[in-house]
């Protein structure tokens, strides 16, 4: 869905497009600050989100220690409750899979088939050293 990157000025006409490159001159983006980026259905469109510190003033990154670690500031008045929103890092993003259809139940049958038979051989063959004192 790209409805929410389409431009402000109202235009639908969106560009087509193949790759990042393609979306470089595109002038419905400029008219609120923001870039353009290729989407998924080969549109160019709009990028609306930017990354932000979203924590309370109160809370301070703690030195000399792991990332996601944090200190309560001695600083903070107390006037307000401190909140945080999830820390995301950069590079979290959705993996979308197209639908296997009746190709993907036959892989997930035969998965469930040879994973039933390896567990059976297992068994089996755990069974026959013990018989012959091996195991």
């Amino acid at each position: 869905n790209d409805f929410l990157g389409r431009g402000t000025n109202g235009d639908d006409d969106l560009t087509s497009c193949q790759s990042l490159k393609d979306c470089s001159d595109v002038s419905y983006c400029s008219y609120s600050g923001d870039s353009a980026v290729c989407t998924g259905s080969n549109v160019c469109v709009c990028s609306r989100s930017h990354y932000h510190y979203a924590l309370d003033e109160a809370i301070v990154p703690a030195p000399n220690n792991y990332t996601g670690m944090f200190l309560i500031s001695s600083d903070d008045e107390g006037i307000s409750p401190a909140y945080s929103e999830p820390y995301w890092d950069s590079n979290i993003g959705v993996h979308v899979y197209r639908d296997g259809g009746e190709n993907g139940a036959w892989a997930l049958g035969a998965g469930i088939v040879l994973a039933g038979a390896w567990i059976a051989f297992t068994i089996y063959t755990k069974r026959a050293l013990r018989k012959e004192k091996l195991y």
